[in-house]
């Protein structure tokens, strides 16, 4: 088995928690000395070592022993959940979630927070119960969110999913003001842990622009997404985002134009052996081209 070192363990346990390094460091030391600790560049304080496990929600005995079984179970519990939701599988998720919401390891407010955010997702996807769902959502805010503060990387995560909730009952007005809230707390962090929370939002925004017909908008959002993928050499999400900039395109007409776009989402779903984008990616393009070819004649 692996030993890991403090700095190593403070910096999987807060990015397992959605933190980033200026929340850890809020109220206890510097964002720059955290970054150190974590490098293992230097030793925390006995004050600020304590203060940093506190935040953390784990005992200090537990950042200075030798291996790491709790927190293994745990981020494998937390990816098994994922992994099952991003299936589609709600139902294996849920029954995950439901066998956790036992187990004491997760009483943790930021490990419950993630349950309940799941569990949320999951029981919306199966029974559209669309008030229990922000209920739960809501809940799982409050275990970490301050009043006034900008959010945190996971808190953005949990408000997504709730704009998604507002998107799918046609509440624009709901999840546009959340998509605002999101906007300003990415432009407060000075650093993001996790580059595909950027790309969630954007290309989540984009979607809800296309809803209330705001074409152009959700335009530059997908723009905005594809120069980020470009700039980080991320696959994901970039066909999507190619997709989504051609829909928009259609809607405004623009129909040549949209036609390269959806041609290039196609190629990449195909690089990505995405067997079910492709297809989707494929009928639009012969609808498309057929469109057009009817023009012409």
């Amino acid at each position: 088995m692996e030993t890991l070192s403090v700095g190593h363990k403070i910096k999987t346990l807060r990015q397992s928690l959605g933190l980033s390094q200026r929340d850890l460091a809020e109220g206890i030391c510097t964002q720059a000395l955290i970054s150190h600790i974590e490098k293992n560049k230097t030793t925390p304080t006995v004050d600020v070592f304590f203060n940093i496990a506190k935040k953390l929600g784990a005992p200090a005995d537990y950042f200075l022993e030798t291996h790491d079984n709790s927190l293994d179970y745990i981020l494998e519990v937390q990816y098994q959940i994922r992994k099952q939701v991003q299936e589609h599988n709600y139902e294996e998720a849920l029954n995950i979630i439901k066998t956790e919401r036992k187990n004491p390891i997760f009483n943790n407010s930021k490990y419950l927070q993630f349950l309940l955010w799941h569990e949320a997702i999951c029981e919306y996807s199966l029974n559209k119960r669309y008030n229990e769902a922000v209920e739960a959502i809501e809940e799982a805010l409050k275990l970490t969110h301050k009043e006034g503060n900008s959010y945190s990387e996971r808190e953005i995560e949990i408000l997504i999913s709730l704009a998604n909730f507002h998107d799918s009952e046609k509440k624009y007005d709901l999840s546009t003001k959340i998509y605002q809230d999101i906007n300003d707390s990415l432009k407060a962090l000075s650093y993001l842990s996790d580059r595909k929370i950027q790309l969630r939002f954007l290309f989540n925004y984009s979607l809800n622009r296309n809803n209330v017909k705001r074409y152009k908008e959700a335009i530059d959002l997908c723009n905005k997404g594809i120069i980020l993928c470009k700039q980080h050499g991320f696959l994901y999400s970039f066909g999507e985002f190619h997709y989504q900039k051609g829909q928009n395109l259609i809607d405004l007409g623009r129909k040549k134009e949209a036609l390269k776009f959806l041609e290039k989402a196609k190629m990449i779903f195909d690089i990505q052996d995405n067997e079910l984008f492709a297809n989707i990616a494929d009928k639009e393009i012969k609808k498309l081209q057929k469109s057009l070819e009817m023009t012409v004649s």
